[in-house]
């Protein structure tokens, strides 16, 4: 077993707090280069709630290590952000992480769970690299 393989156990203990135990059931998949951004549904309190789902995936350059990494520290900047009293409509609202099965997805690697936002906020953050949409709210946690 490589050492990759075997440290993947305890990066699933690492996001126990927000992991969400609901089925998700997925309505469209955009595949890119380095993660697979899905839209879709889960049901939470009897409620449906749309989300996007964003799963970083290995391929080319791309190891696991790397998956693993950018995983972790986008969900380490989400769990920052959530916990600001400060909001802005534009940026998505983290909901939590799924550990999703799919061909795209690393075994004890999750998905990124954030709220589904309106087209016109979408226009304002597409094609904006995740530490500069935290730098609108006033917030540098990546570096």
């Amino acid at each position: 077993m490589s050492s990759s393989q075997s440290m993947l156990p305890s990066l699933s203990t690492a996001y126990e707090d927000w992991v969400l135990g609901v089925p998700f059931k997925a309505t469209s998949i955009e595949l890119r280069i380095q993660t697979v951004i899905s839209h879709g549904m889960i049901e939470r309190q009897e409620k449906p709630e749309q989300i996007v789902v964003k799963t970083f995936r290995e391929g080319g350059d791309i190891t696991i290590e790397t998956v693993a990494r950018r995983t972790r520290r986008e969900v380490e900047a989400w769990i920052a952000v959530t916990s600001l009293a400060i909001r802005c409509e534009n940026i998505n609202q983290f909901r939590g992480v799924l550990f999703v099965d799919s061909d795209y997805t690393v075994p004890g690697i999750p998905s990124i769970v954030t709220d589904y936002v309106k087209y016109n906020s979408l226009l304002y953050t597409q094609g904006t690299p995740f530490s500069e949409r935290l730098n609108i709210v006033g917030i540098n946690v990546l570096t």
